[in-house]
């Protein structure tokens, strides 16, 4: 079955990811590969999407490729800056909301990606001009465990979880 890959990645944590899935299924079957959700001209059934967390949801650039996918198989990936569990699930269910009914999303992965250094100057700004701010020392904890993602765990997940979802697709 043929597939392409669409992220899109600010960092280079969901470009890591899309290279895990690219890595762990068939080159043969591989249509497109690219770092830009914005060159879908031609998607083949199945469809990888990889995103980046924006605001608990993927970026708009994502959503618009998504809202134009018709009678595909979708498979969501991606990352977030925080989270874990329910608030990955959340994120899902919201990008999932977003594509068209006549499409089958497959399944979903997310796993924690790294921020920007910048990121976490403006976290230690909000706790030097309120060191009691406990949401700024949450933030602040969740940038801290996100560092090193996606690590190596991550990337063999996401080859696990395509490889499975490529088997689900062409019916193995």
């Amino acid at each position: 079955m043929k597939y392409c890959i669409f992220y899109e990645s600010v960092t280079g944590n969901t470009a890591r990811l899309a290279q895990a899935v690219q890595q762990a299924l068939p080159p043969q079957a591989c249509e497109v590969f690219a770092c830009t959700a914005s060159t879908a001209a031609s998607v083949p059934e199945l469809a990888f999407i990889g995103f980046w967390t924006d605001r608990g949801t993927c970026p708009p650039t994502t959503q618009a490729l998504l809202q134009k996918l018709h009678g595909k198989k979708i498979v969501l990936f991606g990352t977030a800056g925080f989270g874990s569990g329910e608030y990955f699930t959340g994120i899902l269910q919201r990008v999932k909301s977003l594509i068209p009914a006549d499409n089958h999303v497959l399944g979903g992965f997310l796993c924690p990606g790294g921020m920007p250094d910048s990121t976490r100057a403006k976290y230690l700004s909000m706790l030097e001009k309120n060191p009691e701010d406990e949401r700024a020392k949450g933030l602040l904890a969740a940038f801290d465990r996100a560092q090193g993602h996606p690590d190596k765990q991550d990337l063999e997940q996401a080859k696990a979880f395509a490889r499975e979802m490529y088997d689900q697709a062409v019916g193995t």
